[in-house]
């Protein structure tokens, strides 16, 4: 920054986060739950760097007392990715691998195509034709 402010790694001066006290930091963990209650997605260039995130998450999520679902977390590797074949675990156990995945009404698939979001968009447009007709 050019007033010589340290930041942090969301790039947000440090004084601006002690300015917050008790009270922000309050409302700011209050909206960070309700973003995490629904999906987040994790991007790894490999299973070892993904593992290592998901067990930071863990882990920081833990110490606020929520924790990641082994039951709903899922996960998609494209056939662009080197390893096709691999597991994925988190705390010990396997999470369950998908090969179609659907983000913020985007569909990708492990193909790496788009002929899977193209069809998503025509319904929803033709959905969207239906309840105004």
């Amino acid at each position: 920054m050019k007033n010589d402010k340290a930041v942090g790694p969301d790039g947000i001066p440090a004084a601006a986060w002690r300015a917050l006290d008790e009270g922000g930091i309050h409302i700011l963990w209050q909206l960070m739950k309700k973003i995490m209650e629904n999906d987040i997605v994790v991007v790894a260039e490999n299973r070892v760097e993904l593992e290592r995130k998901l067990e930071r998450w863990k882990y920081g999520l833990g110490g606020r007392g929520l924790r990641i679902s082994r039951k709903k977390t899922e996960y998609m590797t494209t056939k662009l990715d080197g390893d096709q074949q691999t597991t994925i675990k988190l705390g010990g156990g396997n999470i369950k691998r998908v090969y179609k995945f659907k983000y913020l009404d985007s569909v990708t698939d492990n193909e790496g195509d788009m002929e899977e979001e193209i069809n998503n968009q025509v319904q929803s447009g033709w959905n969207n034709w239906r309840k105004v007709s």
